[in-house]
């Protein structure tokens, strides 16, 4: 486990980072836009 994490490239692990985030933007306000609505209805 440990001989994997030194074959990782920090500047790689960043990029991963950054797109996952990038993906997680849309997802989590498509997770807001229906909770709101969810909200809405029972409200």
């Amino acid at each position: 486990m440990e001989d994997v994490n030194q074959h990782i490239d920090p500047s790689m692990t960043g990029k991963i980072i950054f797109y996952w985030t990038l993906a997680c933007i849309p997802l989590g306000w498509g997770v807001w836009q229906t909770t709101m609505k969810v909200m809405a209805m029972f409200a």
